[in-house]
Parts: C-alpha cells; sequence; structure tokens
C-alpha cells in the first residue's frame, strides 16, 4: 500500500471513529432526556395518584351526624337516624345510582350532604339502591365493581363506624372512570377504603368474591320491572314516598329538591315494604319519566 493509500485509509478511520463519537455522544443526550422525562413524568403520575388518592375522601362536605347504616334482605343500603329510631311516618326516600353513571355523580356530588343529613336527623329513611345498567364493556364492569363495593363497604360498616360508608360512596363517584376505560381496580378499593379506616378482611374477601354481584343485577332487574309502566327505568331515579323526584332543571334533583319534598311528604305513611324491596310499586299518578335526568331513559346502556 502507497503512502497516499496510508493516509486514505487513516483519513477514513478517523471518519469513522468521529462517526462513532457522534453516535455516542447522541445517545448519551438521547437517553438522559428520555431518562429525566421520564422522571418528570414519574414525579407528575405520581403527584396525580396522591391527589386522587388523598382529596377524594376528604371532599365530601359534610359536617353533621352519620346515618345508622345497614343492609337489607336485598342488599339495597339504608340510612336511618344516627341515635335514635327514625320516627313512625316519616318519609322513605328510595335512590337508584349507578357508580358508573355521569348524571349519578352530578347527583350525589351536590345532593349528599341533605340526603345524609335528613336519614340522621330521622327527618326521613333513605335507601340506597345500587344498579348496574350497562350491559357493555368495560362499563358494565366498572358498574359492578363499583355497586359491589358500595354494599361490600355498608355490611362492614353495619353497627360501626357509620361515617366510613358515606366517604367511601363519596370516594367511588370522586373517582368515577370515564366512560369506556377500565376502573375500580381492586387496589384502588381497598386503598380508598384504608383512606376511611376500614382494613378488614372481611371487606377485601367481599370485593374479591363479588358477595353482592347477584344482588346488584337483581335489583336492576326489580328497577326495570317497577318502572316499566311509567316509560323505562334510568339512573339516577329518587322517589319520596313513592312519587318520583324531578328537578324544574330537567336536570337531576338538587338537594333543595329534595329537602321541599321530604317536607311535603311530611306525615305521610310510607309506602308498605318501601325499605326492603326495589319492586314496590310506586304510589301517585305514573309518570313518562321515571328519571331525574333526560340522560337516564329505558335503554339500560344509556347512564
Amino acid at each position: 500500500m502507497s503512502k497516499s493509500d496510508r493516509r486514505a485509509a487513516a483519513r477514513e478511520r478517523l471518519k469513522q471513529e468521529r462517526e462513532r463519537e457522534k453516535r455516542r455522544e447522541k445517545l448519551t443526550r438521547t437517553a438522559w432526556w428520555v431518562g429525566g422525562g421520564a422522571l418528570a413524568l414519574a414525579v407528575v403520575l405520581l403527584f396525580g395518584y396522591a391527589i386522587q388518592r388523598g382529596t377524594a375522601t376528604g371532599e365530601l362536605e359534610y359536617d353533621g351526624p352519620y346515618p345508622a347504616v345497614a343492609v337489607a334482605e336485598d342488599s339495597s343500603i339504608v340510612l336511618s337516624a344516627a341515635d335514635q329510631a327514625t320516627p313512625e311516618g316519616a318519609p322513605v326516600v328510595d335512590i337508584w345510582v349507578d357508580y358508573q353513571c355521569p348524571v349519578c355523580r352530578s347527583f350525589e356530588l351536590e345532593a349528599s350532604p341533605t340526603v345524609l343529613e335528613l336519614a340522621a336527623t330521622g327527618q326521613a329513611q333513605v335507601v340506597y339502591h345500587p344498579v348496574n345498567i350497562f350491559t357493555q364493556e368495560p362499563l358494565q364492569g366498572v358498574s359492578q365493581r363499583g355497586g359491589n363495593a358500595s354494599m361490600c363497604m355498608a355490611a362492614n360498616a353495619e353497627g360501626g363506624d357509620e361515617g366510613a360508608w358515606a366517604h367511601y360512596a363519596d370516594t367511588l363517584f370522586r373517582n368515577q372512570p370515564r366512560e369506556g376505560s377500565e376502573g375500580f381496580s381492586q387496589e384502588d378499593l381497598v386503598g380508598w377504603a384504608a383512606d376511611v379506616g376500614v382494613e378488614s378482611d372481611a371487606f377485601t374477601s367481599c370485593l374479591t368474591d363479588g358477595t353482592y354481584l347477584q344482588a346488584l343485577t337483581a335489583n336492576t332487574e326489580a328497577a326495570s320491572a317497577q318502572f316499566e309502566a311509567q316509560g323505562g327505568f334510568g339512573t339516577p331515579t329518587v322517589t319520596v314516598n313513592g312519587q318520583v323526584l324531578r328537578s324544574a332543571t330537567n336536570g337531576p334533583p338538587t338537594g333543595e329538591d329534595l329537602t321541599q319534598a321530604v317536607a311535603a311528604a311530611q306525615g305521610q305513611a310510607p309506602l308498605p315494604e318501601a325499605t326492603t324491596s326495589p319492586s314496590a310499586e310506586p304510589g301517585g299518578e305514573p309518570s313518562t319519566d321515571p328519571s331525574a335526568s333526560p340522560e337516564a331513559s329505558a335503554d339500560p346502556d344509556q347512564g
């Protein structure tokens, strides 16, 4: 090889080495950027998770007494006076909710303090009927897990910390997954229970075993049959002594709507079996729209 050829080969090797060095520098910068971005993303996700878990249980704006919580034979959740028997003849408020239903979320976040106060002070007996109106996944699964978790917490709170169920139900609605997305994982449901002071094997087993899934389905079918003659069933549906409560705004009933309806019903005898059976026929004139919101309809896939 001539001297000129050797110089050309050396220049080529130097060129290749410089190109390799540039590639190494680029990879180093990329790795740093990705690593830094991943760290920043991790910080954001952890911060967001902390906010979600940390504030969800503390946002229930209610500082009054909590009602006593009991689970009826049909697994509906009965709220009654905290330190005395609910007066005989007190109005009965029945509430059908789906924990995946966005309109139910709006109703609960606005009206739940009123609901708790009415029940705790004996002005009314309140009966929650968790239902599952969705038939497609992942909506159905989320709805089932949320409803089952609420019933599990009510069973756990019975005779114990009455405020636990109220805060847990509030947490479920505040953390309601977007429609079409997965949510209410076992980890979250157990974690939120711990946030309200409930850490028990019985509660965790209730979640794992799906203890109330059959009751959830039965309550849904009973409600659909009950309101079929009135144009169909949707959520949320609220009745006071069997009369469907509507809002003048065409949205879900407000706390004020409920307060006025209970006041108007004072002294009226509650319907037979209203606290134990969601299939009891409602009293009064038939309604063509049993739902308190335009989103709820006879179509079970509308939440």
